[in-house]
């Protein structure tokens, strides 16, 4: 399921979507930091997941750090975490839904 072998952790913003970031004369800006030390690909979920990121820059991402094998299961599994905590903070039933719909892939995925 991991498919890495050698996982260094990476300090991350933690909230990185599209609402968190900012702009100036001087470039961007990210605020409102939730941060903690984990997986790098930890971010890229959410960061898809609520959109606002264009392909290029998930193709910059990965011209830099390549996918590691694994990565499209890791993938669900981080965004089932951010539906959950959707679900947790505004009670929204279709964010329970989705993760568990994530959940399911995975187990399938697994099964397979």
């Amino acid at each position: 399921l991991l498919g890495v072998e050698v996982l260094r952790p990476a300090l991350l913003h933690g909230d990185l979507w599209i609402g968190n970031t900012l702009a100036d004369k001087e470039g961007p800006l990210l605020i409102d930091p939730a941060c903690y030390f984990g997986h790098s690909e930890a971010e890229l979920a959410i960061m898809e997941l609520f959109g606002g990121f264009s392909p290029a820059f998930f193709e910059a991402y990965h011209s830099h750090l390549p996918k590691a094998g694994g990565f499209d299961v890791r993938q669900r599994l981080y965004k089932s975490y951010h539906w959950l905590n959707q679900f947790n903070l505004f009670g929204d039933p279709r964010a329970k839904d989705a993760a568990v719909k994530l959940f399911e892939e995975v187990l399938a995925e697994c099964d397979a």
